[in-house]
């Protein structure tokens, strides 16, 4: 049961030449993004990412966990720089 129409429309208003005319608002409720997926070079290529990053994972796990660790460290040091650096720039 869809209780919201597909689409809403908004009062008629009258043009600058007198005639009636609806405005619909757009179906998508994030209209930048598409609903699917592109073309096939950017499906070939996240299949390729997560194909590489799943296979890495499977045969060396201990590995991945340290890639992991040591990106989640830099990321963190990435936060407290930032913070740093707006610190000292607002006194």
């Amino acid at each position: 049961m869809n209780l919201l129409p597909e689409t809403e429309k908004t009062p008629t208003t009258k043009s600058a030449a007198g005639m009636t005319e609806e405005a619909t608002m757009a179906k998508n409720a994030f209209p930048m993004m598409p609903k699917a997926g592109g073309g096939v070079m950017p499906k070939l290529i996240g299949f390729l990412v997560l194909f590489a990053v799943g296979s890495m994972i499977i045969k060396q796990p201990v590995e991945s966990a340290h890639v992991i660790g040591d990106l989640w460290t830099k990321f963190t040091g990435a936060g407290d720089a930032l913070a740093t650096f707006l610190q000292a720039i607002g006194g």
